[in-house]
This record gives C-alpha cells, sequence and structure tokens, in this order.
C-alpha cells in the first residue's frame, strides 16, 4: 500500500499573499486545517513544502505553502496533486476505502480471478474501478453494492457479485 495518499489538487491562486484553491479529493476538509507539510506531484516531478496557513473560506480551501508569497509563484504549482502520510488524510467512515488501496485489488467472481483494479475513476451515476480483465482488457464496474460484494484489503481482494457487467 502506498504511504502517501492524495487528498486534492490545487487549483489557481487567490490574493496576493500566495494562497491556492484546493479542491478535496474526499470532499472533506477538516484534515487540511492541521497540516504541516504537503508533497506535491504532477508528471513525475515532486517537491515538498512546509504549511504556512490553511483557510476555509465558504466552500473553498486556500493552502499556502511555505516560499510561496505572491499570485505568480502560487500560478506555477496549479494542477498539481497534494498528498500526505495516511495518518493525514480524511478519516474513513465505516465501509470507506482509500482508492489507493483498492488499486492492485484483484476482483473475484466465484473464486475466480477475473482481473486488477488498475485505478478508481468518477462516473456519471458514482465511482467506478477500472479494471485490467484477463485476455479481454480494461473494463468498468460500478462500484456500488449491487456489482460490488467483500471487500478484504489484507487478501487484497474485490469479490464482484456479477460477471455480465464485464462483457
Amino acid at each position: 500500500m502506498e504511504e502517501k495518499l492524495a487528498i486534492g489538487k490545487l487549483g489557481s491562486s487567490f490574493g496576493l499573499e500566495g494562497f491556492i484553491k484546493v479542491q478535496s479529493f474526499s470532499g472533506e476538509w477538516g484534515h487540511f486545517l492541521n497540516l504541516e507539510k504537503l508533497e506535491l506531484r504532477k508528471g513525475g516531478k515532486s517537491r515538498s513544502f512546509p504549511v504556512a496557513d490553511v483557510r476555509k473560506k465558504g466552500g473553498q480551501i486556500q493552502i499556502r505553502l511555505e516560499g510561496i508569497h505572491s499570485p505568480e509563484s502560487a500560478r506555477e504549482f496549479t494542477g498539481w496533486e497534494s498528498y500526505v502520510s495516511r495518518d493525514n488524510a480524511a478519516p474513513l467512515e465505516e465501509g470507506e476505502f482509500f482508492h489507493a488501496d483498492l488499486c492492485a485489488c484483484r476482483l473475484i467472481y466465484n473464486n475466480r480471478n477475473m482481473g486488477t483494479v488498475k485505478s478508481v475513476v468518477e462516473g456519471g451515476n458514482g465511482e467506478l474501478l477500472e479494471v485490467e480483465v484477463i485476455g479481454t482488457g480494461i473494463r468498468y464496474v460500478p462500484f456500488m453494492g449491487e456489482y460490488i460484494g467483500q471487500i478484504d484489503l489484507d487478501k487484497g481482494t474485490i469479490e464482484l457479485l456479477q460477471d455480465g457487467v464485464l462483457e
């Protein structure tokens, strides 16, 4: 399992002091308020910054990183994803999972390995598991109780309840 988790994506700069708008991947924002540092990643590049300030304005999170003091320097990081250690990510509720933990799990139907989860993507009606199906290629499975049964992260398995969704 990845030790660091993506928690948001940096948007445009805000104001004159170098604040950057942040889109939270979880929809939660409370865990941003206590951050001490962030690792930013984009296109194979990685940079770490101490967090100088975090504020919530309306429904928006704004963050200022140490050494970023102007809108021009803040704009350099538009589109970068922010990563933190697991203990700094939003707490999970019962039945919730970090997307990173679902990736590389085997999709199992009637005790048969059907393929491997490559990623979790947003679909029109909710999240979809992007699955590389053995011998078939990429298919998308709705991440809903109708299609997905038991998830066992220790074993790295996700139970598929309907195999027809892979056709």
